[in-house]
């Protein structure tokens, strides 16, 4: 069972959504709700920096949200498989329950931003592998964007590539770009937020039991 006040900010968030024109849901109403997916410190007493549960769940979300646009990469490059691998080594990060150092984790990402950055006119394949990367960084370090003290006011453009959020990398990967480009659909981007809201945020919550 979700906490209440997660649903209430959820709620809220789908009420926003609702009232958008271009179906963004932008990083003001997202960053309670991943706040809200609970305690992202290390355990200090463990013998080891162990995952807390909401660390765990955000990087489900993200991973959820990668591999919702990884059928963009399969289609137009069907025979790299590196974005699977990436989600298959974080995934083992996970289940040990101990975070990557940087000795593991630069292989891995300079393997995909290679892989990415050498296809730079292939469009949405570029955005889908750059949601994979964004998703796979959290498994090391947790996403902090809440803490932001500007939170409620912060967009995530204000940020690098580098920098986004893996939803925020997938949902343009699911539109076809920004709203206002060329080539972008506004309903395929409400519909990527709505899946987000009514599903995605559920089952990551629900994913982890509370330490």
């Amino acid at each position: 069972m979700l906490p209440q006040q997660l649903v209430s900010h959820l709620d809220q968030a789908k009420q926003y959504l609702d009232n958008s024109i271009d179906g963004d849901l932008p990083l003001h109403q997202r960053a309670p709700i991943l706040k809200l997916m609970g305690e992202g410190r290390p355990d200090l007493e463990a013998s080891y920096p162990s995952y807390a549960p909401g660390h765990v769940r955000r990087y489900r979300l993200m991973k959820a949200c990668a591999e919702k646009v990884l059928f963009i990469w399969e289609d137009i490059v069907p025979i790299d498989k590196t974005p699977h691998l990436t989600l298959q080594i974080a995934d083992e990060f996970i289940q040990r329950d101990y975070p990557p150092d940087d000795g593991e984790m630069k292989p891995l990402l300079s393997r995909i931003i290679s892989c990415v950055e050498s296809n730079p006119d292939i469009g949405l394949v570029t955005l889908s592998g750059w949601s994979i990367i964004n998703a796979f960084q959290i498994c090391q370090l947790d996403t902090d964007i809440w803490e932001n003290e500007n939170a409620d006011a912060i967009e995530d453009i204000d940020d690098e590539i580098y920098g986004w959020s893996a939803d925020f990398s997938a949902s343009l990967a699911y539109a076809g770009g920004f709203s206002g480009n060329p080539g972008a659909n506004n309903n395929k981007r409400r519909e990527f937020w709505e899946w987000y809201l009514n599903q995605a945020a559920e089952e990551a919550y629900k994913s982890v039991c509370q330490k």
